[in-house]
């Protein structure tokens, strides 16, 4: 099956996204660094991503498009901030962020975070991606990944421990998540 998104904008100028399911055989999933023409099927992604999964992300703000590809461009080109894009068909299924740490003693550091739509889920995306991004970051001379989960996220740990990540502690308060304060559990794993 392909889930087929496109995004149109209405009168108030808002995106919406419509999926489309449709047979196509045997495509295959490719996971490769995401480039200043592919924003537009990356934001349609944070959009059916944020709205399926509110309570277990930090709100912040989506990038517009155009925005985005500004993002795109200027993060591969200084190499701090890296998206792989994983897509089928043109279609983004989901993607993983990955910024290098700033500061001092932050040197060989990244943190990173893994999102997949939910159409796409439960197909072994997450660790596919997660995989490459490991090749990827020892390509790089980057020797710690580290990520921020919501404890609620079974899911997301497991994953991510299967991979050899291990839960390093628990950010308490972290986040203002509407009403209230909410934790986070730091996860890593050195390559």
């Amino acid at each position: 099956m392909v889930h087929r998104q496109t995004v149109r904008t209405n009168l108030q100028g808002r995106h919406q996204i419509r999926t489309v399911t449709a047979d196509n055989g045997g495509d295959r999933f490719r996971i490769r660094l995401a480039k200043e023409s592919d924003a537009l099927p990356l934001h349609a992604a944070f959009k059916a991503i944020e709205s399926d999964t509110k309570r277990l992300m930090i709100r912040t703000p989506i990038p517009e498009p155009d925005e985005l590809g500004v993002q795109l461009r200027n993060g591969r080109a200084s190499g701090t901030h890296l998206y792989l894009f994983c897509y089928r068909c043109d279609i983004c299924a989901g993607y993983m962020r990955i910024a290098q740490a700033g500061g001092y003693g932050s040197k060989g550091r990244a943190q990173f975070s893994t999102a997949i739509v939910p159409a796409f889920r439960r197909q072994g995306l997450g660790i596919r991606i997660t995989e490459h991004a490991i090749k990827l970051a020892s390509r790089i001379s980057i020797h710690r990944m580290q990520m921020l989960v919501h404890p609620g996220n079974s899911a997301s740990i497991g994953l991510h421990q299967s991979l050899g990540f291990s839960i390093e502690g628990r950010f308490r308060d972290y986040v203002w998540q509407g009403e209230s304060f909410e934790d986070r559990l730091m996860l890593a794993r050195i390559i």
